[in-house]
């Protein structure tokens, strides 16, 4: 061990001479990092934790004040595993290695590491720093991984219904639905469609409801599910309890067209004012609208119309 730690003073001292400058040299920072980190480790090998910690931290800085953000990552989380168990340091060092990882461009790694300073955050009882971090990660990582990019921001959700946050729990929300209709997974929409209509209800917010609706209707039409379209037009419009709103006559206009076959009439509703309240009006102007014959077809096969569905399984 002694002689790592000898090792270990001939790297600092080899740093602080590519450090100095005189008439005919300028300072080597490059040189200088690299002696710092082979003194970082040399001193851990010796288990002289302090003075690993202390070569470790001057190589970061020195890599930032380089703009080095590569190494300077690299060096803050090995920093990291000495002061894990010190929670204010420790979430620090974390957000700095995540800076550091956004200047070289490594998007997944700067927003896996805010997430792990999400779940520091969450341990450490505070809430709002734990929703930030979530948050942020998920716009960090939206352009590398969808997938992630929804998980944080429904664990930013999570925390948020939890403490009755709800419009703060909204916002997020339409960043994971926004998220979730680039990713195309239906299952996974349907379900923050579903989470956002009870949001809307539980804090009273009519708009919110509307627009929610709106987008699982138009995410029926757009995977050919007329029936489902419908029914979640009857269960959630026709319940007696909202009263007329433009986005309800918006879908109305819209499943009619749909039913009806009429491509023309069903891309006129996206000429209608209530269109740009959408959250999802691409997926909305992707949707193909089935011929006169593809309706009849559909018919013949078993999905009843409006009326029929109505007196047969009773939805109001």
């Amino acid at each position: 061990m002694e002689g790592k730690r000898l090792e270990a003073v001939q790297h600092l001292n080899a740093a602080e001479d590519a450090l100095k400058s005189s008439f005919f040299k300028s300072p080597d920072s490059y040189t200088a990092i690299k002696e710092l980190e082979s003194a970082g480790f040399c001193y851990k090998l010796a288990k002289d934790h302090q003075n690993s910690k202390n070569a470790f931290l001057r190589a970061a800085n020195l890599s930032e004040t380089q703009k080095n953000w590569h190494h300077a990552a690299k060096y803050i989380l090995n920093l990291y595993g000495y002061f894990c168990f010190c929670f204010v340091l420790s979430l620090r060092l974390l957000q700095e290695a995540a800076r550091a990882a956004l200047q070289v461009d490594k998007k997944v790694e700067a927003g896996d590491l805010l997430a792990k300073a999400g779940n520091n955050f969450y341990i450490g009882n505070s809430t709002s720093s734990a929703t930030a971090a979530f948050e942020q990660a998920g716009k960090i990582l939206e352009s590398e991984d969808l997938e992630k990019a929804i998980d944080n921001y429904l664990r930013a959700f999570d925390i948020y219904e939890a403490d009755d946050l709800y419009l703060p729990a909204n916002n997020v929300l339409r960043y994971a639905l926004s998220a979730s209709l680039k990713y195309k997974d239906k299952q996974t929409t349907l379900k923050l469609f579903e989470k956002q209509i009870y949001l809307a209800k539980v804090c009273k917010q009519e708009a919110i409801f509307y627009t929610a609706v709106s987008g699982l209707i138009i995410l029926h039409l757009s995977s050919g599910d007329f029936v489902s379209a419908n029914k979640a037009y009857k269960n959630y419009f026709n319940s007696g309890e909202h009263r007329v709103n433009s986005l309800r006559a918006f879908c109305q206009k819209a499943i009619e067209a749909y039913e009806a076959g009429d491509a023309t009439l069903f891309e006129n509703c996206s000429r209608l004012s209530p269109f740009s309240l959408l959250d999802n009006q691409v997926l909305f102007k992707s949707i193909k609208v089935p011929g006169s014959h593809s309706v009849a077809k559909k018919d013949s096969a078993g999905i009843v119309s409006e009326r029929e569905e109505s007196d047969e399984d009773g939805i109001c």
